[in-house]
Protein backbone atom coordinates (compact mmCIF):
# COMPACT_ATOMS: atom_id res chain seq x y z
CA UNK A 1 0.00 0.00 0.00
CA UNK A 2 3.35 2.53 0.94
CA UNK A 3 4.71 1.83 -2.30
CA UNK A 4 1.52 2.02 -4.43
CA UNK A 5 0.83 5.71 -2.57
CA UNK A 6 4.49 6.58 -3.13
CA UNK A 7 3.72 5.62 -6.80
CA UNK A 8 1.04 7.30 -7.22
CA UNK A 9 3.06 10.39 -5.90
CA UNK A 10 5.03 10.32 -8.12
CA UNK A 11 2.83 10.18 -10.88
CA UNK A 12 1.08 12.82 -9.84
CA UNK A 13 4.56 15.13 -9.61
CA UNK A 14 5.09 14.22 -13.26
CA UNK A 15 1.61 15.17 -14.58
CA UNK A 16 2.04 18.20 -12.40
CA UNK A 17 5.15 19.40 -13.98
CA UNK A 18 3.69 19.03 -17.57
CA UNK A 19 0.29 20.72 -17.34
CA UNK A 20 2.49 23.40 -15.26
CA UNK A 21 4.65 23.55 -18.04
CA UNK A 22 1.51 23.64 -20.82
CA UNK A 23 0.13 26.68 -18.31
CA UNK A 24 3.20 28.47 -19.23
CA UNK A 25 3.19 28.20 -22.18
CA UNK A 26 -0.77 28.76 -23.41
CA UNK A 27 -0.75 31.58 -21.02
CA UNK A 28 2.65 32.89 -22.75
CA UNK A 29 1.21 32.58 -26.40
CA UNK A 30 -2.44 34.53 -25.39
CA UNK A 31 -0.38 37.05 -23.04
CA UNK A 32 1.75 37.93 -26.27
CA UNK A 33 -0.39 37.56 -28.67
CA UNK A 34 -3.15 40.14 -27.20
CA UNK A 35 -0.67 42.67 -25.68
CA UNK A 36 2.13 42.68 -28.54
CA UNK A 37 -0.56 41.50 -31.48
CA UNK A 38 1.05 40.03 -34.53
CA UNK A 39 3.97 41.69 -36.93
CA UNK A 40 2.96 42.87 -40.09
CA UNK A 41 3.71 40.59 -42.79
CA UNK A 42 6.17 41.16 -45.39
CA UNK A 43 5.26 41.38 -49.01
CA UNK A 44 4.17 38.94 -50.83
CA UNK A 45 3.31 36.64 -47.05
CA UNK A 46 0.37 35.31 -45.73
CA UNK A 47 -0.27 35.16 -42.05
CA UNK A 48 -3.39 32.99 -41.57
CA UNK A 49 -5.79 33.12 -38.78
CA UNK A 50 -7.23 29.70 -38.11
CA UNK A 51 -10.35 32.20 -36.44
CA UNK A 52 -9.93 29.13 -33.58
CA UNK A 53 -8.82 30.46 -30.27
CA UNK A 54 -5.92 29.40 -28.89
CA UNK A 55 -5.40 26.47 -31.83
CA UNK A 56 -4.67 29.69 -33.97
CA UNK A 57 -1.74 30.34 -31.73
CA UNK A 58 -0.11 27.26 -32.24
CA UNK A 59 -0.75 26.62 -35.65
CA UNK A 60 2.11 28.62 -37.79
CA UNK A 61 4.38 28.32 -40.51
CA UNK A 62 5.46 24.31 -41.06
CA UNK A 63 1.50 23.57 -39.98
CA UNK A 64 -0.10 25.00 -42.59
CA UNK A 65 2.26 22.47 -44.55
CA UNK A 66 1.14 19.37 -42.60
CA UNK A 67 -2.90 20.84 -42.90
CA UNK A 68 -2.07 20.50 -46.00
CA UNK A 69 -0.59 17.43 -46.56
CA UNK A 70 -3.95 15.87 -44.45
CA UNK A 71 -6.34 17.35 -46.48
CA UNK A 72 -4.61 17.11 -50.07
CA UNK A 73 -1.91 14.77 -49.82
CA UNK A 74 1.54 15.14 -51.93
CA UNK A 75 0.79 17.24 -54.67
CA UNK A 76 2.60 17.99 -57.68
CA UNK A 77 2.16 21.30 -59.33
CA UNK A 78 2.91 23.03 -63.04
CA UNK A 79 6.58 23.46 -61.40
CA UNK A 80 6.83 19.86 -59.77
CA UNK A 81 6.77 18.29 -56.44
CA UNK A 82 5.74 21.66 -54.13
CA UNK A 83 7.46 21.98 -50.68
CA UNK A 84 4.86 19.62 -48.75
CA UNK A 85 7.30 16.64 -49.89
CA UNK A 86 9.85 17.86 -47.16
CA UNK A 87 7.62 16.73 -44.43
CA UNK A 88 6.74 12.88 -43.62
CA UNK A 89 3.33 11.43 -43.34
CA UNK A 90 2.53 9.95 -39.73
CA UNK A 91 1.49 13.15 -37.86
CA UNK A 92 -1.17 14.58 -40.77
CA UNK A 93 -2.67 11.15 -41.62
CA UNK A 94 -3.36 11.03 -37.75
CA UNK A 95 -4.53 14.72 -37.83
CA UNK A 96 -7.15 13.50 -41.05
CA UNK A 97 -8.46 10.88 -38.88
CA UNK A 98 -8.54 12.73 -35.44
CA UNK A 99 -10.26 15.43 -37.51
CA UNK A 100 -12.96 13.66 -39.72
CA UNK A 101 -15.49 13.65 -36.11
CA UNK A 102 -15.03 17.52 -35.65
CA UNK A 103 -15.83 18.07 -39.56
CA UNK A 104 -19.36 19.17 -38.98
CA UNK A 105 -18.31 21.46 -36.62
CA UNK A 106 -16.07 23.66 -38.16
CA UNK A 107 -14.15 23.57 -41.92
CA UNK A 108 -12.11 20.98 -42.92
CA UNK A 109 -8.94 23.03 -42.70
CA UNK A 110 -10.00 24.26 -39.16
CA UNK A 111 -11.11 20.16 -38.33
CA UNK A 112 -7.71 19.14 -39.24
CA UNK A 113 -6.01 21.79 -37.60
CA UNK A 114 -7.87 21.60 -34.24
CA UNK A 115 -7.21 17.28 -34.68
CA UNK A 116 -3.17 17.85 -34.65
CA UNK A 117 -3.49 20.07 -31.53
CA UNK A 118 -5.11 17.37 -29.99
CA UNK A 119 -3.16 15.40 -30.55
CA UNK A 120 -0.13 17.20 -29.59
CA UNK A 121 -1.35 18.41 -26.13
CA UNK A 122 -2.80 14.92 -25.01
CA UNK A 123 0.47 13.04 -25.85
CA UNK A 124 2.27 15.31 -24.34
CA UNK A 125 1.05 13.93 -20.95
CA UNK A 126 1.89 10.33 -22.23
CA UNK A 127 5.61 11.37 -23.34
CA UNK A 128 6.17 13.34 -19.88
CA UNK A 129 5.11 10.10 -18.32
CA UNK A 130 7.41 7.37 -20.08
CA UNK A 131 10.52 10.48 -20.15
CA UNK A 132 10.11 9.79 -16.53
CA UNK A 133 10.44 6.29 -16.04
CA UNK A 134 12.88 5.96 -19.36
CA UNK A 135 15.13 8.63 -17.20
CA UNK A 136 14.46 6.41 -13.85
CA UNK A 137 15.84 3.43 -15.42
CA UNK A 138 18.94 4.69 -16.89
CA UNK A 139 19.59 7.53 -13.74
CA UNK A 140 19.05 5.03 -11.07
CA UNK A 141 17.78 7.60 -9.19
CA UNK A 142 14.24 8.86 -8.67
CA UNK A 143 14.80 13.03 -7.55
CA UNK A 144 17.43 13.29 -10.65
CA UNK A 145 14.93 11.80 -13.24
CA UNK A 146 12.00 13.66 -11.80
CA UNK A 147 14.15 16.95 -12.06
CA UNK A 148 15.48 15.80 -15.68
CA UNK A 149 11.78 15.23 -16.39
CA UNK A 150 11.34 19.37 -15.57
CA UNK A 151 14.15 20.33 -17.96
CA UNK A 152 12.23 18.65 -20.50
CA UNK A 153 9.20 20.18 -20.46
CA UNK A 154 10.45 23.67 -19.88
CA UNK A 155 13.20 23.10 -22.37
CA UNK A 156 12.78 26.02 -25.20
CA UNK A 157 11.82 23.73 -27.72
CA UNK A 158 9.12 22.20 -25.56
CA UNK A 159 7.19 24.88 -27.07
CA UNK A 160 6.49 22.47 -30.06
CA UNK A 161 4.51 19.88 -27.85
CA UNK A 162 1.60 21.98 -28.04
CA UNK A 163 1.98 23.26 -31.54
CA UNK A 164 0.08 21.62 -34.82
CA UNK A 165 3.51 20.12 -35.19
CA UNK A 166 4.77 16.51 -35.16
CA UNK A 167 7.47 17.12 -32.87
CA UNK A 168 5.02 15.43 -29.40
CA UNK A 169 4.36 12.55 -31.92
CA UNK A 170 7.87 11.84 -32.72
CA UNK A 171 9.19 12.07 -29.28
CA UNK A 172 6.65 9.68 -27.65
CA UNK A 173 6.85 7.41 -30.09
CA UNK A 174 11.07 7.83 -29.23
CA UNK A 175 10.80 7.59 -26.01
CA UNK A 176 8.32 5.18 -25.41
CA UNK A 177 10.45 2.45 -27.77
CA UNK A 178 13.34 3.52 -25.63
CA UNK A 179 11.89 2.91 -22.77
CA UNK A 180 11.08 -0.92 -23.93
CA UNK A 181 14.41 -1.25 -24.89
CA UNK A 182 15.42 -0.94 -21.42
CA UNK A 183 12.70 -3.25 -20.47
CA UNK A 184 13.72 -5.96 -23.64
CA UNK A 185 10.74 -5.69 -25.02
CA UNK A 186 12.48 -5.06 -28.46
CA UNK A 187 9.43 -6.21 -30.52
CA UNK A 188 6.98 -3.17 -29.09
CA UNK A 189 10.31 -1.02 -29.40
CA UNK A 190 10.44 -1.95 -33.04
CA UNK A 191 6.92 -1.45 -33.63
CA UNK A 192 7.13 2.39 -32.19
CA UNK A 193 10.41 2.91 -33.68
CA UNK A 194 9.15 2.18 -36.70
CA UNK A 195 6.61 4.79 -36.62
CA UNK A 196 8.79 7.42 -35.36
CA UNK A 197 10.39 6.96 -38.48
CA UNK A 198 7.09 8.11 -40.27
CA UNK A 199 6.79 11.12 -38.20
CA UNK A 200 9.96 13.25 -38.94
CA UNK A 201 13.03 12.46 -41.53
CA UNK A 202 15.36 11.53 -38.28
CA UNK A 203 13.36 9.00 -36.92
CA UNK A 204 15.25 6.23 -38.76
CA UNK A 205 17.86 6.98 -36.74
CA UNK A 206 16.55 5.05 -33.46
CA UNK A 207 18.54 1.93 -35.32
CA UNK A 208 21.47 3.11 -32.91
CA UNK A 209 20.47 2.58 -30.09
CA UNK A 210 18.90 -0.76 -31.43
CA UNK A 211 22.20 -1.81 -32.66
CA UNK A 212 24.26 -0.80 -28.89
CA UNK A 213 21.10 -3.36 -27.30
CA UNK A 214 22.14 -5.96 -30.25
CA UNK A 215 25.52 -5.93 -28.94
CA UNK A 216 24.89 -6.28 -25.13
CA UNK A 217 22.65 -9.34 -25.58
CA UNK A 218 24.35 -10.83 -28.40
CA UNK A 219 21.17 -10.87 -30.38
CA UNK A 220 20.82 -11.25 -34.39
CA UNK A 221 17.16 -10.93 -34.14
CA UNK A 222 17.40 -7.20 -32.35
CA UNK A 223 19.76 -6.45 -35.24
CA UNK A 224 17.19 -7.26 -37.61
CA UNK A 225 14.71 -5.24 -35.93
CA UNK A 226 17.61 -2.60 -36.03
CA UNK A 227 17.27 -2.78 -39.83
CA UNK A 228 13.48 -2.51 -39.79
CA UNK A 229 13.67 0.64 -37.90
CA UNK A 230 15.92 2.43 -40.38
CA UNK A 231 13.89 1.62 -43.46
CA UNK A 232 10.90 4.92 -43.00
CA UNK A 233 13.50 7.23 -44.60
CA UNK A 234 14.89 4.59 -47.66
CA UNK A 235 10.51 3.70 -48.16
CA UNK A 236 9.24 7.22 -48.56
CA UNK A 237 12.01 7.74 -50.67
CA UNK A 238 11.01 5.30 -53.00
CA UNK A 239 7.44 6.30 -53.01
CA UNK A 240 8.60 9.91 -53.69
CA UNK A 241 10.53 8.77 -56.23
CA UNK A 242 7.50 6.40 -58.03
CA UNK A 243 5.52 9.39 -57.67
CA UNK A 244 7.72 12.18 -58.78
CA UNK A 245 10.85 10.39 -60.90
CA UNK A 246 13.16 12.45 -57.51
CA UNK A 247 15.13 11.07 -55.27
CA UNK A 248 15.55 11.04 -52.51
CA UNK A 249 12.85 13.34 -52.51
CA UNK A 250 12.59 15.26 -49.41
CA UNK A 251 16.23 16.19 -49.92
CA UNK A 252 15.30 17.52 -53.36
CA UNK A 253 12.50 19.40 -51.99
CA UNK A 254 14.40 20.93 -48.60
CA UNK A 255 17.12 22.30 -50.73
CA UNK A 256 14.79 23.63 -53.77
CA UNK A 257 12.44 25.57 -50.90
CA UNK A 258 14.44 26.09 -48.12
CA UNK A 259 18.32 26.10 -49.88
CA UNK A 260 20.02 26.46 -46.95
CA UNK A 261 24.03 26.05 -46.53
CA UNK A 262 25.56 23.25 -44.28
CA UNK A 263 26.74 24.28 -41.73
CA UNK A 264 24.42 27.27 -39.93
CA UNK A 265 24.19 27.51 -36.55
CA UNK A 266 27.09 28.83 -35.86
CA UNK A 267 27.79 31.09 -38.63
CA UNK A 268 24.56 32.83 -38.17
CA UNK A 269 24.85 34.06 -34.45
CA UNK A 270 25.55 37.63 -35.99
CA UNK A 271 24.44 37.49 -39.58
CA UNK A 272 20.99 35.94 -40.27
CA UNK A 273 18.44 37.86 -42.33
CA UNK A 274 15.17 38.17 -40.83
CA UNK A 275 11.96 40.68 -42.20
CA UNK A 276 11.89 44.08 -40.81
CA UNK A 277 10.44 44.36 -37.67
CA UNK A 278 11.89 40.91 -36.62
CA UNK A 279 13.76 41.25 -33.44
CA UNK A 280 17.23 39.83 -34.56
CA UNK A 281 19.11 40.51 -31.47
CA UNK A 282 16.69 38.63 -29.55
CA UNK A 283 17.24 35.63 -31.81
CA UNK A 284 20.77 36.32 -31.42
CA UNK A 285 20.96 36.16 -27.71
CA UNK A 286 18.42 32.75 -27.69
CA UNK A 287 20.96 31.09 -30.15
CA UNK A 288 23.71 31.99 -27.65
CA UNK A 289 21.95 30.95 -24.21
CA UNK A 290 20.80 27.74 -26.43
CA UNK A 291 24.88 27.00 -27.31
CA UNK A 292 26.22 27.68 -24.03
CA UNK A 293 23.57 24.59 -22.50
CA UNK A 294 24.75 22.61 -25.22
CA UNK A 295 28.55 23.64 -24.87
CA UNK A 296 27.86 22.25 -21.12
CA UNK A 297 26.63 19.25 -22.03
CA UNK A 298 29.93 18.31 -24.44
CA UNK A 299 32.13 19.49 -21.64
CA UNK A 300 30.38 17.00 -19.18
CA UNK A 301 30.75 14.34 -21.90
CA UNK A 302 34.17 14.96 -22.28
CA UNK A 303 35.07 14.68 -18.88
CA UNK A 304 33.51 11.75 -18.32
CA UNK A 305 35.39 9.22 -20.25
CA UNK A 306 33.76 5.65 -19.01
CA UNK A 307 30.40 7.19 -20.82
CA UNK A 308 32.84 8.47 -24.38
CA UNK A 309 34.57 5.48 -24.42
CA UNK A 310 31.78 3.11 -24.12
CA UNK A 311 29.47 5.56 -26.97
CA UNK A 312 32.54 5.41 -29.21
CA UNK A 313 33.23 1.56 -29.02
CA UNK A 314 29.30 0.45 -29.21
CA UNK A 315 29.69 -0.83 -25.89
CA UNK A 316 32.26 -3.17 -27.03
CA UNK A 317 34.93 -2.32 -24.27
CA UNK A 318 33.06 -0.85 -21.44
CA UNK A 319 29.30 -0.77 -20.25
CA UNK A 320 27.48 2.43 -19.36
CA UNK A 321 23.95 2.67 -18.82
CA UNK A 322 23.78 6.19 -21.08
CA UNK A 323 26.09 4.77 -23.60
CA UNK A 324 23.37 4.06 -26.69
CA UNK A 325 21.58 7.46 -25.78
CA UNK A 326 24.61 9.48 -26.73
CA UNK A 327 25.33 7.29 -29.50
CA UNK A 328 21.70 8.01 -30.59
CA UNK A 329 22.47 11.82 -30.10
CA UNK A 330 25.63 12.29 -31.63
CA UNK A 331 23.86 10.48 -34.93
CA UNK A 332 21.34 13.12 -34.34
CA UNK A 333 24.14 15.79 -34.30
CA UNK A 334 24.79 16.37 -37.77
CA UNK A 335 21.47 16.84 -38.67
CA UNK A 336 21.42 19.52 -36.48
CA UNK A 337 24.49 21.37 -37.57
CA UNK A 338 23.15 20.61 -41.14
CA UNK A 339 19.30 21.82 -41.19
CA UNK A 340 19.16 23.56 -37.91
CA UNK A 341 19.54 27.51 -37.74
CA UNK A 342 19.46 30.32 -35.00
CA UNK A 343 15.81 30.25 -35.29
CA UNK A 344 14.87 26.40 -34.79
CA UNK A 345 17.70 25.19 -32.91
CA UNK A 346 15.73 24.64 -29.62
CA UNK A 347 13.32 22.53 -32.17
CA UNK A 348 15.97 20.44 -33.72
CA UNK A 349 17.82 19.78 -30.28
CA UNK A 350 14.66 18.27 -28.60
CA UNK A 351 15.31 14.71 -29.76
CA UNK A 352 19.05 14.87 -28.07
CA UNK A 353 17.95 13.00 -24.32
CA UNK A 354 20.89 12.71 -23.16
CA UNK A 355 20.95 16.53 -22.67
CA UNK A 356 18.82 16.69 -20.64
CA UNK A 357 19.71 14.00 -18.19
CA UNK A 358 23.68 16.30 -18.50
CA UNK A 359 21.49 19.56 -17.65
CA UNK A 360 19.64 18.27 -14.70
CA UNK A 361 23.10 16.80 -13.38
CA UNK A 362 24.73 20.33 -13.26
CA UNK A 363 22.11 21.64 -12.31
CA UNK A 364 22.00 19.25 -9.11
CA UNK A 365 25.13 20.01 -8.10
CA UNK A 366 24.50 22.93 -6.50
CA UNK A 367 21.54 25.76 -5.56
CA UNK A 368 22.90 28.13 -7.74
CA UNK A 369 23.21 26.04 -10.75
CA UNK A 370 19.77 24.90 -9.87
CA UNK A 371 18.26 28.36 -10.06
CA UNK A 372 20.16 29.36 -13.13
CA UNK A 373 19.42 26.76 -15.14
CA UNK A 374 15.76 27.08 -14.71
CA UNK A 375 15.41 30.57 -15.01
CA UNK A 376 17.58 30.52 -18.14
CA UNK A 377 15.35 27.75 -20.09
CA UNK A 378 12.00 29.50 -18.33
CA UNK A 379 12.84 33.00 -19.96
CA UNK A 380 13.64 31.21 -23.21
CA UNK A 381 10.46 28.99 -23.36
CA UNK A 382 8.23 32.18 -23.00
CA UNK A 383 10.04 34.38 -24.92
CA UNK A 384 9.85 31.99 -27.53
CA UNK A 385 6.08 30.82 -27.32
CA UNK A 386 5.85 34.70 -27.51
CA UNK A 387 7.78 35.17 -30.82
CA UNK A 388 5.89 31.97 -32.23
CA UNK A 389 2.45 32.88 -31.58
CA UNK A 390 2.87 36.62 -32.80
CA UNK A 391 4.40 35.13 -36.06
CA UNK A 392 7.87 36.64 -35.13
CA UNK A 393 9.94 33.81 -37.18
CA UNK A 394 10.49 31.10 -34.18
CA UNK A 395 9.77 28.49 -36.67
Amino acid sequence: MRRLSKRSKVIGNILSIGLASRFIVYFSAVVGYYTIGVREPVPNEGLWDLGLPLVNLFSRWDAGHYINIALNWYSIGPKGPTEVWAFFPLYPIIMRITGVPLANLVSPFQAVALGGFLISNILFLVLVFYFYRLSEIVLKDSGLALLSTTVFSLWPGSLFYSCVYPECLFMTLIVTALYFIEKDRTSAAMILGFLAGWARPTGFLIFVPFIYKAIEKRSWYIVLQSIIVSLPYLLFSIYGFVETGIFPIREWAYAKYWNQPIPLVFGQLLDYPVPSGVPKLGYTLLAVVELILVMTVLVYLFSSKDLLVATLSLGFKKRHDEAKYLGFALALFPTILSYGSILNLHRYAIALIPLYWILAKVANRSKVAMVLLMSTILMALVIGTILFATWRWYP
